[in-house]
């Protein structure tokens, strides 16, 4: 199955055709950014009239091999070489993401939503639909994948014959292009 991930404002299409859309988005966004100025002072939201956008997909197993590496990475133990149906289950993979200091909590996540600011936490919000999302950050979210690169990629070469580290090398690669359009025109993120 393919997930759909796109660096856009959300929103953007309706403001231009709804001032009530534009009320209701910018409502949403200021009770966010109250509840996190209490922790960040001084964010300030983005802007939901930018008209970039990029939206890619990544295939779900994919997204399970990234998630894989990470955790053998972290772990230090050499990766498998296929995904099984019930990958979560992996005992390097549960070890790795019940590890409080681990370096791949954006990836690790099922995050909604990465925005454009920096910090080392996930968070639960309300979406502009009152549905419960959880959010991360898109700047976290890069250094992760940088991390991941100069780590992983070193170890288990894309060339490789190892069919999770080909699969993670793509998902890592897609999601860097995203991670970067966002960060570039300060854009959330968003996993569809």
């Amino acid at each position: 199955m393919m997930i759909p991930f796109m660096a856009s404002t959300a929103y953007h299409t309706l403001i231009d055709k709804d001032e009530s859309a534009k009320e209701k988005i910018n409502e949403w966004q200021t009770s966010m950014f109250d509840a996190l100025n209490e922790i960040y002072p001084d964010l300030k939201a983005w802007d939901e009239s930018n008209k970039e956008h990029l939206t890619l997909e990544i295939e779900e197993t994919e997204l399970a091999a990234l998630a894989l590496l990470c955790a053998y990475t972290e772990e230090k133990k050499p990766l498998i070489t296929q995904v099984k149906s019930m990958w979560d289950e992996d005992k390097v993979y549960q070890k790795a993401i019940a590890n409080q200091k681990s370096k791949f909590k954006q990836i690790f996540r099922s995050v909604d939503c990465f925005i454009p600011y920096d910090f080392d936490f996930n968070f639960e919000f309300v979406d502009i639909n009152e549905d419960e999302m959880l959010f991360g950050s898109v700047l976290e979210l890069k250094k992760e994948l940088d991390y991941l690169a100069m780590r992983a990629f070193e170890q288990q070469p894309v060339d490789s014959k190892n069919q999770v580290a080909k699969m993670a090398h793509h998902a890592y690669s897609q999601l860097s292009k995203l991670a970067n359009f966002a960060i570039e025109h300060h854009l959330p993120l968003w996993v569809n």
